[in-house]
């Protein structure tokens, strides 16, 4: 498979062999770096961004010379019409790239001799416009509780009425074709806004106060993302703070677990194959089945430093078999991508649970995934996993018995993927009555903590944190 990350890059900024040994002699002239911002306004923005020079010029540039950049810029941009401004305008360009990527340049001018002698090494990112006093959101439910809380207090019922649109955003640039709504949610760090955009379910990275694009990366997914089961922007993205360093964590339509480093938007090389997980190599496939029936819409869950991926299938209203992939939930190693543990919500014979599927429909049924949001308990290293149904939604003829774990709620390890418990809400589910949320982990007002869960029927199960034993008592009924 392959992922290719674009970062509005040009990829003639890539490779110095198109130019050959052209050499540019030093001049007398001083380069502007305010008259190298009217011009890149003018003639780059439709391609560029002044942000993304801190991260190409770290991934492709360091140490080498101002006269190297100079060169392949006027040899290159722009991009219609390379080589038609003035050597001036071209060393005015040069330095507000260098300028935009940190590097000092005092009182904004500089010698075309200071440039072609410079060593490229670019400063620090600066902090988002709207960085400060910002309140982070670093998980699609706000924080691994998944309380969806936040404590602000700007706004409020005696202002609310005067609010009005700072800045929009048009999606319909990214993907193949415009999508005709998106369900993303946006995540907060630092005074940037990430999210998830376009059918191919791009990341992109915005200035919050502003609207700037920042930065973009794209899934090139290919026959897999023509046979992804849940194509689309998808529903959010999940952030790992690595000591100091942000990734983002994203699920392509493919099934891939990916890593990008936050500042930048290219791939964490050091996670799985250059920041790619495959999250279809080691499935439990459908004996008999030549597709594979199997993606994400939500986003992975990071606590700590696992990140945990759920698994979704197509709508199983009428499913073209009995047998389908196994929606196996998996919890890696946030730094390295090794796989740490699989708790298969579809046991394997010899299993606590597998008793529960009878005349071995363990063995070919399907799905039971987590196609939702999942939720955390650092305090007690829990991960809480809202398992859907099995193969099919409304038909179970097929796979007698009450069929552990599907459409329960399931407490596991977050660091070893053990059970600690499960309760499940819908035994033998037909009617496609799973788990569609990430229980809430909360606080009641008696002191007291509970893991609340809620259903498609608008039931709310309350369970003790520790045990899984429901906090008001649960009558079963045939």
């Amino acid at each position: 498979m392959k992922i290719t990350p674009s970062l509005f890059l040009v990829t003639s900024l890539v490779s110095l062999s198109l130019i050959g040994g052209f050499s540019t002699k030093a001049s007398a002239q001083t380069a502007s770096v305010g008259r190298g911002g009217d011009l890149f306004s003018a003639e780059c923005s439709r391609c560029h961004v002044p942000s993304q020079w801190v991260g190409v010029l770290n991934n492709r540039w360091i140490n080498k010379s101002g006269e190297e950049l100079f060169t392949q810029i006027r040899a290159t941009m722009p991009a219609e019409t390379p080589g038609s401004l003035s050597d001036d305008e071209y060393y005015d360009v040069t330095a507000f790239i260098l300028a935009s990527a940190n590097m000092p340049i005092e009182g904004g001018m500089i010698s075309h001799a200071a440039i072609n002698a410079l060593s490229i090494k670019p400063g620090e990112a600066v902090p988002a416009a709207g960085a400060a006093g910002s309140t982070p959101w670093t998980h699609l439910n706000g924080d691994e509780r998944a309380n969806r809380y936040a404590p602000l207090d700007q706004i409020d019922a005696s202002n609310a009425a005067d609010l009005e649109i700072a800045w929009s955003l048009d999606t319909g640039i990214f993907g193949p074709r415009p999508e005709t709504y998106s369900v993303t949610t946006p995540l907060m760090v630092d005074g940037t806004l990430f999210a998830t955009a376009g059918a191919t379910r791009n990341v992109i990275a915005l200035d919050a106060a502003t609207g700037q694009l920042l930065w973009m990366w794209r899934p090139d997914e290919g026959k897999r993302f023509d046979d992804a089961p849940r194509k689309g922007s998808g529903k959010g993205l999940s952030y790992f703070d690595n000591a100091g360093e942000g990734v983002i964590f994203t699920m392509t339509p493919g099934y891939s677990l990916v890593a990008l480093h936050a500042a930048t938007g290219k791939p964490v090389e050091s996670f799985g194959k250059n920041g790619v997980v495959d999250l279809q190599e080691g499935l439990r496939l459908g004996p008999g089945r030549d597709d594979l029936d199997i993606g994400i819409s939500f986003p992975p869950l990071v606590v700590d430093d696992v990140v945990i991926a759920g698994a979704a299938h197509l709508v199983g209203m009428r499913p073209i078999a009995a047998s389908n992939v196994k929606g196996d939930i998996r919890g890696f190693d946030a730094r390295s991508g090794k796989l740490l543990w699989t708790f298969k919500s579809i046991p394997e014979k010899g299993e606590p649970g597998y008793e529960t599927w009878l005349n071995g429909s363990a063995e070919y049924t399907g799905n039971a995934g987590v196609w939702t949001s999942m939720s955390a308990d650092t305090t007690r290293g829990v991960v809480y996993l809202p398992v859907e149904s099995a193969t099919g939604d409304r038909y179970g003829a097929d796979r007698l018995g009450s069929n552990l774990y599907a459409s329960s709620t399931v407490a596991v390890d977050y660091r070893t993927g053990e059970k600690k418990w499960h309760f499940q809400s819908t035994h033998h589910d037909i009617w496609d009555w799973d788990t569609p949320a990430a229980p809430l982990v909360v606080d009641l007002p008696n002191g007291e903590e509970a893991v609340v869960q809620t259903l498609k029927q608008s039931h709310l199960f309350m369970f003790d944190p520790d045990t899984g034993k429901p906090i008001f008592a649960v009558e079963e009924r045939p």
